[in-house]
């Protein structure tokens, strides 16, 4: 059993054809516990992996597998190869157990630390491809990301990016 907790209205939003182009997991139950606005005014990540830990562990205990997991946004600035040219869209990153399922387009999904996945209309304004990379003003300095991927969206315009779960991006961008 895959457990979603999103931090969208998509919440209402189950069939599997439809999903995976607004970035969402088809699950067998999507929970809300109502803490969504403080995990965002408190940008404390550490805080929303309890969470999920502590949801899995009560899916446990009463007898059922739970994968928990989370998609993050954050608000963030980018450029590719002139700095003055800045663009800001929403980056996704998944958090916990979190299976995402994207309509990838060309690429792969990012991994390390160090990758992004664009939306095909994003790569587009940016003037990107797959092997490129893109440089993110954080709040606490800027980042350099490999892009390993396009994928299409229907969130924000079909305008956005994926970060890897591996990669620590600042919390101060954290917006939803």
């Amino acid at each position: 059993m895959l457990i979603q907790l999103p931090l969208s209205a998509l919440h209402t939003l189950t069939a599997e054809t439809t999903a995976p182009y607004f970035g969402v997991t088809p699950a067998d139950a999507y929970i809300s516990n109502d803490k969504i606005e403080q995990y965002v005014m408190d940008k404390d990540v550490t805080v929303i992996e309890a969470d999920l830990a502590k949801v899995e562990e009560i899916v446990a205990e009463n007898g059922y597998t739970a994968h928990a997991g989370i998609s993050l946004g954050y608000t963030i600035s980018c450029y590719s190869n002139n700095e003055e040219e800045r663009y800001s869209y929403y980056t996704l990153q998944g958090i916990g157990d979190v299976e995402e399922q994207y309509v990838l387009l060309d690429g792969r999904m990012p991994v390390e630390e160090d990758e992004v996945m664009l939306t095909d209309i994003t790569a587009e304004k940016m003037g990107i491809v797959v092997g490129d990379s893109i440089t993110y003003v954080m709040a606490d300095g800027d980042r350099k990301y490999i892009v390993t991927g396009l994928y299409q969206s229907m969130m924000n315009l079909g305008e956005g990016a994926y970060l890897s779960q591996n990669a620590k991006p600042s919390n101060e961008n954290l917006a939803g």
